[in-house]
């Protein structure tokens, strides 16, 4: 009979490590760092555009013209790229003292344009991968990953709040120490202005009204010695990590 024992959780604490880190994107993008190159912290290492969506518009209908008068009312033609709110199409009116135009509603890619129907692709957000790291770039996965070397400390912990399908709770942030003692718990008044920003450290819990004062002061962090049960979800919840 083959019994499973369950190993418990490790935490790591260095004071001085070499870390290597991957930074991935979720889906095929471009990673602008090149080999060898150092990288700060809040840098972008790699960007990645989600699949464009597909928008037919009647011109006749949004702007009121002819099919006619079309090719002659366009400031865009096919294959141009357009960003937000730029103008695509424009006729006068009140005698030529205005004019009545039609703005692109996102950024996005004039595809066709049939008579007085015009095909824009309209492209999604961009996701972009920050560094987190300040550091040299020592590996590259084109259009997928980069690989940051850096020098620090390096505290690992046994749980944290960022989850499958919230991978971008993370933080970069200015550490602030409030207290080391490991019986102490954050009290919500310990938490001032300040804080906007910081990866707050503290060497022992927390409680539900600080959790929320954290998020009222929109912290970068926290960073606990402890986390009762019952504020897991709590603490999930949360946009920070």
């Amino acid at each position: 009979m083959i019994e499973f024992v369950p190993q418990p959780l490790q935490t790591r604490v260095t004071a001085n490590a070499r870390i290597r880190r991957a930074r991935r994107l979720p889906i095929p993008g471009e990673v602008s760092g090149a080999l060898g190159m150092r990288i700060g912290a809040q840098d972008v290492i790699a960007r990645a555009y989600p699949p464009k969506t597909r928008r037919a518009l009647s011109l006749t209908r949004v702007i009121g013209v002819t099919e006619a008068d079309v090719p002659k009312r366009l400031l865009k033609q096919v294959g141009d790229p357009v960003e937000a709110r730029e103008i695509i199409i424009a006729k006068p009116i009140n005698f030529g003292v205005q004019r009545l135009v039609y703005r692109a509603p996102e950024a996005g890619q004039i595809a066709a344009i049939q008579g007085s129907w015009m095909i824009l692709d309209i492209y999604g957000q961009p996701y972009d991968v920050p560094a987190l790291y300040r550091g040299t770039i020592v590996h590259v996965e084109p259009r997928q990953s980069g690989e940051i070397e850096a020098q620090g400390a390096l505290v690992q912990g046994a749980w944290g709040s960022a989850t499958a399908e919230d991978a971008a709770k993370e933080a970069v942030g200015v550490i602030k120490w409030l207290n080391k003692a490991q019986d102490w718990i954050l009290d919500p008044e310990s938490i001032e202005a300040d804080a906007r920003g910081a990866i707050l450290i503290v060497g022992g819990g927390v409680t539900e009204a600080s959790l929320q004062r954290a998020a009222e002061v929109q912290v970068g962090g926290i960073v606990v010695g402890s986390l009762a049960p019952e504020l897991r979800q709590t603490a999930l919840q949360l946009k920070f990590p």
